[in-house]
This record gives structure tokens, C-alpha cells and sequence, in this order.
């Protein structure tokens, strides 16, 4: 049996290591050699391989004689990205090259992509093939020149560092809303861009539910780049809290905004399940940590064993809907900023 090891090799460029794979694949191929591909995943501080796959040309197992398959056909794709400078694409536009080697899942097609590139060769996806992840995430707003024409929400472009290289303002600070839900994005830029002088210098951003990577790098070159206010609406739920733990990750300074429980009304609470009690009592006992206002909303939700989802407020003053309420934090928000 003909074995091919895929792992790193600091004495070659990453185009000629590529080369190499596939020059042995090729030959192996060509001359009808029953090939093994060993994956090594390599530690971080140069130990030796953490761990080792094997995936066989005629495995008796077929999912292990697919996975053979689409490894040979992402080594080709990667020494083909690494011989075309400038050429950029995402992932789910390879997935799309052959559907079938990849069993007609996308996140096969990733999973594949990042242990081949990253995990055995040390190499980045977007850096090294400019091989970039599945664009999900959206932005809306009027800081950048950019987003100006069409008024539109868009998806965060792939090279948004060139796209929104020019402000449409003056304005030195910008005030960035993380919305959890698609839904309530999508309305909340509806609302914003028919009443335009509700906000100024600001950007609306989700992810639809758990982010995507390129999102979190968008927000944050945001905060490394622009002087940036983050403002985050979620579900009072151990979901919704759990993606803003997400964009805590990256964003220290992202403020938990709502919905609260007590904003919403009692009658449009929902009851959470055995299952969310046990998430929730973990969660309680590391998030105070991140923020006193999570732990509040874990500890009323576990009190009432009720939860409330950003779509259903009702604001004491005048029962605002949630387009309203999140604009109405905005605000609240920067009056706090500014009395301190």
C-alpha cells in the first residue's frame, strides 16, 4: 500500500509543498497504486503529530473511500489557488465545483478544506489560497462610503478592508448594533432606512444566529481600526446568551443591551425546558465574568423558568415594539456614555 503524508515542511514554500502532494497523488494515481492519505495533525509548539487519519483508496468503509476521494480534489484545488495570485473564492463556491465528492454537504466540504490547510500544513485558508469562508453575515448603515448607494443591508464583503476603506462621514466614532436574529435585522434596517435621521454614524451587523468567522474578523478590524461602540440584542435565552459569548470572544467591550426579561411582556414569555436548566446553571456559574447583566438574566430566567425573545418587548413608557426598543437603548446608551 503506497502511503502519501500530508503534513509540514518548513524547508519549502507553500506552493512547493503543495506541488509535492499532488505530484505524489498523481503518480499514484496514474499507475494504479492502492494509495493511503495520512493526515498528521500537527502540535502548535512543534511536538510531534497530535494525531494521525488515514484514509484509504478501497476501504471497505465508504464514507472513509469518499473522503479519499475529496482530498485528492482539495489538494488540486490548493495548488491551483497557490499557481493563480489574485484569484479568490469561498468555500461553498468549491463545494459547489462537485457536490457529490463532498456527499452534498457543505460543511463537509470545511471540514475537509481546514484539516488539509490548516490543521496538517499549517497554512491559512484565507491568508496563504485566498480561500475565504461562506459570506453569511450582513451589514447596514451610513459610515461607510460604500453601503451609501443602494441603502441596502449587504453581505460583509470578503475583502471589507478595501471595500470600506472611506467614511461617509466625519464622525470619529461609530456606533456598531449586533442583532441576533435575521428577522429583526432585516426590519430594523426597513425602519432605519425610511426614518433616516434616527440614527447617525452608525452600523447594523448580524450574523444570523451563531456567527461565521468573517463576520467576527469584520467586527474585528472594526474595533482595531475605528473607535467603536458595540451594542448587542439577544434573546434572554441560554441561546441567545451563548452567541453573545460569541461575539464576547472577540469584542470584550460589546455591551449586553437586551432584550432583558423584565422589558418584555409577561404574557409572551416562554418556558424553558430541563434541558436549558442544566445549560443555564453551568453558564451562571462562569458568566460573571463577562458580564453582571448575563448573569442577571440567567438568574431571573432559572427564578421564573420563563425566557423572552427580542421580537416581543414592552417597554413601560408607551409598549414600544422592538425596532423602537433597540433604537430607544441606542439612545440610552449614549446619554450614559456621555454623563460619564
Amino acid at each position: 500500500m503506497h502511503s502519501i503524508v500530508i503534513r509540514p515542511d518548513d524547508s519549502l514554500s507553500p506552493l512547493e509543498l503543495v506541488e509535492k502532494i499532488w505530484r505524489q497523488i498523481e503518480h499514484s494515481l496514474l499507475n494504479y497504486l492502492p494509495t493511503t492519505i495520512i493526515l498528521e495533525h500537527m502540535a502548535t509548539d512543534g511536538a510531534p503529530p497530535r494525531k494521525r487519519r488515514t484514509y484509504s483508496q478501497f476501504s471497505i468503509d465508504v464514507k472513509e473511500v469518499q473522503r479519499f476521494t475529496a482530498i485528492c480534489k482539495i489538494v488540486k484545488i490548493l495548488l491551483k489557488h497557490l499557481q493563480t495570485e489574485g484569484e479568490l473564492t469561498t468555500i461553498r463556491d468549491i463545494y459547489y465545483q462537485d457536490v457529490e465528492v463532498f456527499s452534498h454537504k457543505q460543511t463537509e466540504c470545511q471540514f475537509l478544506m481546514k484539516q488539509v490547510a490548516e490543521d496538517c500544513l499549517g497554512l491559512s485558508l484565507c491568508h496563504d489560497f485566498n480561500i475565504h469562508p461562506t459570506q453569511k453575515g450582513l451589514v447596514f448603515g451610513d459610515f461607510f462610503k460604500a453601503l451609501e448607494p443602494k441603502n441596502d443591508p449587504v453581505l460583509i464583503p470578503i475583502d471589507y478592508t478595501d471595500a470600506f476603506k472611506d467614511k461617509s462621514s466625519g464622525g470619529s466614532q461609530v456606533t456598531v448594533i449586533i442583532v441576533e436574529k435575521d428577522s429583526v435585522f432585516q426590519y430594523l434596517c426597513s425602519h432605519l432606512s425610511r426614518q433616516s435621521t434616527l440614527l447617525a454614524d452608525f452600523l447594523v451587523v448580524t450574523g444570523k444566529g451563531y456567527s461565521d468567522r468573517l463576520t467576527l474578523r469584520f467586527l474585528d478590524w472594526l474595533q482595531q481600526n475605528h473607535e467603536c461602540r458595540f451594542l448587542g440584542f439577544f434573546d434572554s435565552d441560554v441561546y441567545g446568551i451563548n452567541i453573545y459569548r460569541q461575539y464576547h470572544r472577540i469584542i470584550k467591550g460589546v455591551l449586553y443591551a437586551g432584550i432583558y426579561l423584565m422589558d418584555s411582556d409577561p404574557s409572551a414569555w416562554l418556558s424553558i425546558v430541563t434541558r436549558d436548566v442544566a445549560i443555564m446553571i453551568n453558564l451562571c456559574n462562569t458568566c460573571h465574568e463577562i458580564s453582571t447583566v448575563v448573569q442577571r438574566e440567567l438568574t431571573r430566567g432559572l427564578f421564573l423558568l420563563k425566557k423572552a425573545e427580542i421580537n416581543v418587548t414592552n417597554v413601560n413608557d408607551d409598549r414600544l415594539g422592538y425596532v423602537d426598543y433597540i433604537v430607544k437603548k441606542v439612545g440610552e446608551s449614549k446619554l450614559a456614555r456621555v454623563c460619564n
